[in-house]
């Protein structure tokens, strides 16, 4: 677990005390509290490193009546084709986990 990951959960564990013991009230700060808590689920999935997903991407000229498909590594969340060895998506900015390990 990261380090984003424990702070969310510590934000989330209080969060979800308060509200149990009534110190969020009304109906508008309770749906603010669990939309709070979504956005910040989907910062840090997009925050945490994930391994390239593997997909072929048609690389022939516009002028080619064939395809050329290439395997390339593609964004595990949004599926665009990633340029060199960049740390996060140029598309979407989901950080990328390079190393080579096989887990």
């Amino acid at each position: 677990m990261n380090k984003y990951q424990e702070a969310l959960e510590y934000l989330t564990e209080e969060a979800y005390s308060n509200y149990f013991r009534k110190y969020v009230q009304t109906s508008k700060e309770k749906v603010t509290l669990f939309k709070s808590s979504e956005a910040l689920q989907e910062l840090v999935d997009k925050a945490t490193p994930k391994k390239p997903k593997i997909r072929a991407f048609n690389e022939a000229e516009p002028w080619d009546c064939a395809d050329y498909l290439v395997e390339r590594e593609a964004c595990p969340l949004c599926g665009r084709k990633l340029l060199d060895k960049d740390p996060y998506c140029y598309i979407c900015g989901q950080a990328i986990d390079w190393s080579e390990d096989n887990e």
